[in-house]
C-alpha cells in the first residue's frame, strides 16, 4: 500500500515514476490470490481512513479515485467469543457493546476511552502545527508530550479493574503485551476507528490494490513486477541509480523504498560514510513484530446466521502478556487469541459464488524455522499441516457451522509470510509498536542520503493500512519539494 501510494501520488503529480515490485502483483499485505473458484485476501482485512478529511478519502480524491471504488463499512458486524460468553457489534460500536456487556464499569470505559480519545485528538492536531508550535510540544499538545513515552497497560489497570474488560481495552493491532504496547499508537487506533469507522473494499482487498496501480499506470507510471531492488548506487551524498534483479540499471534522482530500512541501507552501493553507519546501526536496534500463521477456507457456503461475522475473535486466554511473551521466547503458546474473517459476510457481492474465510493468529517464526532446518522440508510441511489442522479445530470448536463448509484449505507459517512479504521472520505489522518506535522514535521517511526516502509499516506514522498509506504520502510529498 505505501509504495502504492507514492507511486500514484507521484505520477499524478506529474513525475515520471517507475514503480518496481519483487513480487508478481503489487500491493504487499493487500494483495490477493486464487484457489481453484475462491480468491483469498494475503493479509490485510479492513481498513480506515475513508471519512471525508480521512488519509484514504484524500488519497483516493486526489488522483480521481474518490467513487469509483467502493467500501461496505463493518464497524458493525464484529463479534467477541470469550470462554464463558459471546458479545458482538451489531447493536453499536465496539465501546457500546463493552459497555452493554459490563454495565457496572460504562463509567471506567468511558474514562479510559477519553483518555486515548484526547490523546489521539492532539496526534491529530500535531500534523497541522507549525514548525514553532512543535518546539512548544508541551503548550499545544500537552497530552502527548506527557504520554509520548507511555504504555497502554498502567492507564487500564489505573481506570478499569475488571480483568476480562481490560484485555478487551487493550487489545490493538499489535504483538506486544499491553505493558510494552505505546500509549500514543493506542489513542490513534482509537481515534481514527471512532472518527471514520471500519470499512472492506467491495471485491476485495485486492481490487483496491489494482485500481491504485492502474490508476498509477493512467497516470504515466511504469510498474514491474517480478523484478524488485538489486542495489541503490550513490555517491556518498545523494543516490544517482537503482539497478534491479534484472540486471536494468536506472538512473534517478529520487528512490522511494517500501520495504525494511535494514534491508534498504544494506543494498547501499558507494562511499561510506558517518550517516550511513550510523543509521545501520540504528536499523538494527529495531524490534519487529511478531509473526502470524494464516488459514485460508474456501467454502461451499456461508456459517448459519448466528455465525455469519465479518470478524470473530476467539480468545482461548484473556492473558494477552502471558501469549505475546511465549512468542516473543519463540515457543508458540498453549492458548492464544485467534480471529476469523469472513469477508462475504460484508459483501454479499465479493464471491457469493466461492465464500471464503481466513484464520489469524500470532505466531513464532523460530520453530518453523528450526523444523526446516534441521528437520528438513518434508518434516517441515508436516508441521504445517498439523498446526493447520489444530487451529481450523480449535476455531470450529466453538463454530460448529464452519467445518462441514470446507472445501478448500491453504496455509500460511511465518517463513510463507517472510517468502511472499520479504519482512524479516514474517513480522506482520514490520516494527512492533512499542513507545521507543514509535512517534519521532519511529524511522524517519527521508534522510541518510539525498534523493532516499522510506515508506511502509516501518516507518512514520505507524504500520496498518492507514499508516501505510500515510507513510507513502510523507515520502512522495518530500520527494516531490526536493526535486522542484
Amino acid at each position: 500500500m505505501a509504495g502504492l501510494t507514492a507511486a500514484v501520488l507521484l505520477s499524478a503529480r506529474g513525475f515520471r515514476v517507475l514503480l518496481a515490485e519483487t513480487q508478481t502483483k503489487v500491493g504487499g499485505y493487500l494483495a490477493d490470490f486464487h484457489r481453484g473458484a475462491w480468491c483469498f485476501d494475503a493479509a490485510a482485512n479492513f481498513l480506515g481512513g475513508l471519512e471525508p478529511g480521512g488519509e484514504v478519502a484524500i488519497l483516493l480524491e486526489e488522483v480521481g479515485l474518490a467513487g469509483r471504488v467502493s467500501f461496505v463499512p463493518v464497524q458493525a458486524n464484529f463479534r467477541i467469543l470469550l470462554p464463558d460468553r459471546q458479545l458482538d457489534t451489531r447493536g453499536g460500536s465496539y465501546l457500546e457493546m463493552l459497555k452493554a456487556a459490563f454495565p457496572e464499569s460504562r463509567a471506567a470505559i468511558e474514562q479510559f476511552a477519553g483518555v486515548l480519545r484526547q490523546i489521539g485528538g492532539e496526534i491529530e492536531r500535531f500534523g497541522r502545527l507549525r514548525p514553532w508550535q512543535r518546539a512548544l510540544l508541551p503548550l499545544f499538545c500537552p497530552r502527548l508530550f506527557r504520554h509520548g513515552r507511555a504504555t497502554v497497560e498502567p492507564l487500564a489497570k489505573q481506570t478499569v479493574h475488571d480483568p476480562v474488560l481490560r484485555t478487551l481495552l487493550t487489545s490493538f493491532p499489535a504483538t506486544a503485551p499491553p505493558d510494552e504496547v505505546s500509549l500514543l499508537f493506542a489513542s490513534a487506533a482509537l481515534h481514527k476507528s471512532e472518527r471514520g469507522g471500519l470499512f472492506y473494499p467491495a471485491g476485495g482487498m485486492g481490487g483496491l490494490a489494482r485500481a491504485l496501480a492502474d490508476c498509477a499506470k493512467s497516470h504515466g507510471a511504469e510498474i514491474l513486477t517480478g523484478d524488485g531492488l538489486e542495489a541503490v548506487e550513490h555517491n556518498g551524498r545523494r543516490v544517482r541509480a537503482v539497478r534491479l534483479h534484472s540486471g536494468e540499471r536506472v538512473a534517478a534522482r529520487a528512490v522511494i523504498a517500501a520495504f525494511n530500512p535494514a534491508d534498504v541501507l544494506a543494498l547501499l552501493k558507494g562511499p561510506g560514510g558517518a550517516a550511513v553507519e550510523a543509521a545501520r546501526r540504528r536499523a538494527a536496534s529495531f524490534r519487529y513484530a511478531a509473526s502470524a500463521f494464516v488459514i485460508y477456507l474456501g467454502l461451499k457456503s456461508l456459517p448459519e446466521t448466528p455465525d455469519n461475522f465479518f470478524f470473530t475473535t476467539l480468545y482461548e486466554t484473556i492473558d494477552l502478556g502471558s501469549i505475546y511473551r511465549t512468542i516473543a521466547r519463540g515457543e508458540i503458546p498453549d492458548s492464544s487469541v485467534l480471529h476469523l474473517v469472513l469477508p462475504d459476510a460484508a459483501d454479499a457481492q465479493y464471491s457469493a459464488a466461492a465464500p471464503v474465510a481466513k484464520i489469524i493468529t500470532p505466531m513464532p517464526y523460530a520453530p518453523f524455522a528450526r523444523c526446516r532446518e534441521h528437520a528438513g522440508k518434508e518434516a517441515y510441511r508436516r508441521m504445517k499441516q498439523e498446526w493447520t489442522e489444530r487451529l481450523v479445530e480449535r476455531v470450529s470448536s466453538r463454530i460448529p457451522s464452519l467445518r462441514s463448509r470446507i472445501k478448500v484449505v491453504a496455509s500460511a507459517t511465518p517463513l510463507t509470510l517472510e517468502h511472499w512479504t520479504g519482512n524479516r521472520g514474517g513480522a506482520m505489522y514490520g516494527l512492533e509498536a512499542t513507545p521507543s518506535q514509535m512517534g519521532p522514535w519511529r524511522w524517519p521517511n527521508r534522510g541518510v542520503l539525498e534523493g532516499l526516502y522510506f515508506c511502509g509499516h516501518y516507518t512514520r506514522p505507524a504500520h496498518g493500512i492507514v499508516g501505510a498509506c500515510c507513510s507513502g504520502r510523507f515520502a512522495a510529498n518530500h520527494a516531490a519539494s526536493d526535486l522542484k
